[in-house]
């Protein structure tokens, strides 16, 4: 599982703790720079998402991006693997998919997220089959619903099972939604 930015793998572990069926393993990293305020971003803020909001475009400078991509990509435990990320988490899972990792990778679960990449997403899995679970809220201020619907119709077009998940609350997954991931994760044993 994935963090945020501003979290780690410790704060996330919880969570994920919570919504992983009985006998699976855990792996929760910890991003590699250090954020500001607390816990660790997976790609250097200043350097890209202020940026690329500026410009209304929603890409990003490859560089740093590439690099957090491989670097996470090469501690990822061996094995099918199911990915579940919030937020700057969510966005890494889905660039999972372009790396070599991608095979194993059965499905992803993505956590007010938003796609960083969505042209190479869409190459990335044109001819793999997966399972993902996506869940937003209505009411969250940091990605807008509407850019975040984006990531389900990509996965659906190149035929991927998605189960849609929106509720009405803001930028967190809510504890009554939490049963319904773990309902999820364990119909895929």
């Amino acid at each position: 599982m994935l963090h945020g930015v501003t979290g780690s793998g410790e704060m996330i572990t919880p969570l994920a703790k919570k919504i992983i069926p009985t006998g699976w393993d855990l792996f929760c990293p910890d991003a590699e720079i250090p954020h500001h305020k607390r816990g660790f971003s997976w790609w250097p803020l200043e350097n890209m998402e202020d940026k690329s909001r500026a410009r209304g475009t929603g890409s990003h400078p490859y560089d740093s991006l590439d690099r957090a991509v491989h670097s996470l990509a090469s501690v990822l435990p061996t094995g099918d693997l199911y990915i579940c990320g919030f937020s700057q988490g969510g966005a890494m899972a889905m660039e999972m998919l372009s790396t070599s990792a991608a095979t194993r990778i059965k499905g992803l679960i993505l956590l007010g997220t938003r796609v960083l990449r969505p042209l190479e997403l869409r190459q990335s899995i044109a001819d793999s089959e997966g399972v993902m679970c996506w869940m937003h809220g209505a009411e969250d201020k940091i990605i807008d619903l509407e850019e975040a619907r984006k990531i389900p119709q990509i996965f659906e077009d190149s035929g991927w099972n998605v189960k849609r998940l929106e509720h009405e609350k803001g930028h967190l997954i809510p504890f009554a939604l939490q049963d319904d991931l773990k309902s999820w994760l364990s119909h895929l044993k």
